[in-house]
Parts: C-alpha cells; sequence; structure tokens
C-alpha cells in the first residue's frame, strides 16, 4: 500500500531520481501528515463534536456550572482548545530550541505521537464513564491536542533535512495533500460505518480507530527518517538542563527583538496565522451541531468534500509558488481562507 501511495504523490513532482533513502524520508514525512488527519477530520471535526454535545446535553442539559461560571456545553468545549493551546505555546519555544540543538527530533515526535494517538485511541471509553463521560471526552481532546500540536514542532523541525531549500515547498505540500486523501480515506470508511451500522459501539470504534490509524501510519515515519545530523550538538545531560538553557535562549530572542526585527514580526504574524486555522478548525465542528443543529452525517459529508478538493489543491499551490513564488501562493491561500471565514 505504501509504495503505490508514494508513486501516486511523486507524479508531476519535480524531486526526480531521488536516491531510495531520501524517497523513503520524503514518503515517512508524509505519511505522518496522513495518519495524524484521522484526528484532525474524524475527530475534530466531523464526529467528536457531535457526540460530546449529545454526551453533554443527555448529562447537564444546556448549560453547566464550573465554579461560579455557568457555561454551555460549546463554550466549555472552547475552553479545553485554548487550555490546550496555551499549553502548547509555553511549551513549543523551549521545545524548538531544544529540537535544533540536540538529537532528539525522532525521538520526541514518537513522545509526542504516543500521548496524542493514545488520547484518541482513550475517546472511545467515554460511555464507561457514564454522567462524567463528557468530562472525560473533554480531557482526552486536550490531551490529544497536545500530543498533536506538540508533535507539530518535532515533524516541522524534519522539514529542513530532508532537500534542497528549492524543493522545501513541494516536499511540503506533498505531506499536505497525503494528509487530506489519508484523513479522506478514514472518514469515507467511517460514514460508511455510521450509515449502515448499528448500535453504541460504533461511534467509540470511530474514535479507537483514528488514534490506531494515527499511530501506524506514523510508523513508517520513525522507520523511513533518520535523525538528522547537527554539526555541533548542545552537550546537555538531562531534559530539566535542556529546558532551562531552551527558556533562556527565548528570553534572550525576546529581550533583543530589536536585533531580530524580521524574525519578530515573522513570528507575530505566524501566531495570528497558525491561531486563526486552528481556531477554526477545532471551533467549527462543535459549532455545527451545536448553534447549527448540523447532523453527524452532514459534519463527514461536508469534510470528505474538503479532504478530496483539498488533496489535489495542494499539489496546485506547488505549481503556483513554481511558476510565481512561495509568497504570492501563500497570500493567495490566505485571502481565500479570510473570505470564507467572513462569509462563514
Amino acid at each position: 500500500m505504501a509504495d503505490w501511495i508514494t508513486t501516486l504523490f511523486s507524479i508531476g513532482s519535480k524531486l526526480k531520481n531521488l536516491s531510495e533513502g531520501k524517497e523513503k524520508a520524503i514518503s515517512g514525512y508524509g505519511f505522518y501528515d496522513w495518519g495524524k488527519s484521522a484526528f484532525e477530520t474524524s475527530v475534530t471535526v466531523a464526529v467528536l463534536p457531535g457526540w460530546y454535545a449529545y454526551l453533554f446535553l443527555e448529562s447537564q442539559g444546556l448549560t453547566t456550572s464550573l465554579g461560579s461560571i455557568t457555561m454551555t456545553g460549546d463554550a466549555v468545549w472552547s475552553l479545553s482548545v485554548a487550555i490546550a493551546t496555551l499549553i502548547v505555546a509555553v511549551v513549543s519555544p523551549p521545545f524548538g530550541v531544544i529540537a535544533d540543538r540536540r538529537l532528539i527530533k525522532i525521538k520526541w515526535l514518537k513522545i509526542m505521537t504516543y500521548v496524542g494517538a493514545g488520547a484518541t485511541f482513550l475517546l472511545a471509553f467515554a460511555p464507561f464513564f457514564g454522567d462524567a463521560s463528557w468530562i472525560w471526552l473533554m480531557v482526552m481532546f486536550l490531551l490529544a491536542n497536545i500530543g498533536l500540536n506538540g508533535a507539530g514542532v518535532f515533524y516541522n523541525s524534519l522539514l529542513p533535512h530532508l532537500g534542497k531549500e528549492d524543493e522545501m515547498d513541494d516536499i511540503s505540500n506533498r505531506a499536505f495533500a497525503y494528509g487530506y486523501l489519508g484523513g479522506g480515506i478514514l472518514l469515507l470508511i467511517h460514514l460508511a460505518m455510521y450509515l449502515s451500522l448499528t448500535g453504541d459501539w460504533v461511534i467509540p470504534f470511530i474514535m479507537a480507530s483514528s488514534g490506531i490509524w494515527w499511530f501506524g501510519f506514523s510508523l513508517f515515519t520513525f522507520k523511513w527518517i533518520p535523525e538528522p545530523h547537527i554539526q555541533e550538538e548542545m552537550e546537555l545531560t538531562s531534559f530539566l538542563e535542556s529546558s532551562k538553557f531552551a527558556l533562556s535562549e527565548v528570553a534572550t530572542t525576546l529581550k533583543k527583538r530589536k536585533d531580530f526585527r524580521t524574525l519578530f514580526f515573522f513570528m507575530l504574524a505566524y501566531f495570528f496565522y497558525i491561531d486563526g486555522i486552528n481556531s477554526v478548525t477545532a471551533l467549527a465542528g462543535v459549532f455545527g451541531p451545536a448553534v447549527l443543529g448540523l447532523t453527524t452525517t452532514d459534519l463527514i459529508l461536508a469534510i470528505l468534500a474538503i479532504q478530496f478538493v483539498a488533496a489535489p489543491s495542494a499539489i496546485g499551490f506547488t505549481k503556483i509558488a513554481e511558476k510565481y513564488s512561495t509568497k504570492s501562493a501563500l497570500q493567495l491561500s490566505l485571502i481565500v481562507a479570510t473570505l470564507v471565514g467572513v462569509l462563514a
């Protein structure tokens, strides 16, 4: 299966006559996106929000109280996403410094995958918690998000080691295409199950299989991508020592932000850029059933359409970047995304 997928995504690519090792490494990079996209499609947007809304309503009614604050189900969901985002925001900078200075990219990609895929699998156990089932879903979803975004730090740090500068667009967009197709295929299977099978076990099975899908395809990544070489590895003996050094490096960079003006504005722009994308992705799913009254089938069909349109579009944006520039391709995508967000 892996071979025909690799062949499919190499069609039209400018990455030709690659060594077997490099081709496998690039494919391994794509397969991680293929696997983890199951969480972003079947779990985050298509199925889990509706299941959460149903369990919350069944247990709490329209609202619940957190301390002295009364919150609706979708507000509680938004809070869990915000907490996960805040945690990742705090740990990502030191993680990034450590990833650049030590031979731990693959090791920590594995650890974060275990956290993310494991929490996704454990979503299936929510029915065992009775009236607290919605709390279990919220906690596991929070952990899965931490695993997903934490893994993203180390996953993205692998990209510069996979090819030359003029190959980055091709490799990155190919990985996005892997993700859209991989997430779409599993979601199609889940739609068939949801429409044709009955029983309380179906949705828990969808949750568990999404975790297995994520972990299973990540094994290609772990096997095919070697730990990238570092010229001068940081000689620190413990993770605590590494973390202290990383935090000091981040603090120094912030203090000297005037010396890194372009970098500072890039980071600021990226913060708004990625936070906007993540907010839409994380909250659109629960907004659909809780506010608009969409059914799980409606959500799945909408996400399926997106996945199978987005896969070839990712490759198409590589061609736009080649003909014009990466910046032009990015600007076009941002204009379209912003327009769609405002219209929605």
